[in-house]
């Protein structure tokens, strides 16, 4: 099973997470890496979130960092691909 062990968690010892973050949930996706977070509803574009400047994600920068949107959105797809998240 791919991931990162929960053990040290259960230990209180403090465990390094995961570089890049990815889900699927009923059509809605997101994907997290370093301060970005990028997410989309079904059906919806992606909205990118500068995560650690709007912790709410209420400033969807997407169109003024276009280099992101396409970076994440091929880490998005490469990880759903592995993981069978598509096609359907």
């Amino acid at each position: 099973m791919m991931g990162i062990s929960l053990v040290p968690a259960f230990r209180s010892v403090k465990a390094q997470g995961h570089d890049i973050l990815c889900n699927e949930h009923f059509g809605a996706k997101y994907i997290r890496k370093g301060g970005w977070k990028m997410v989309a509803h079904p059906g919806k574009q992606w909205q990118l979130y500068k995560i650690q400047d709007d912790e709410t994600e209420t400033y969807d920068v997407a169109a003024d960092h276009q280099d992101i949107v396409a970076e994440l959105d091929l880490l998005w797809s490469k990880w759903a691909r592995i993981n069978q998240v598509i096609p359907k």
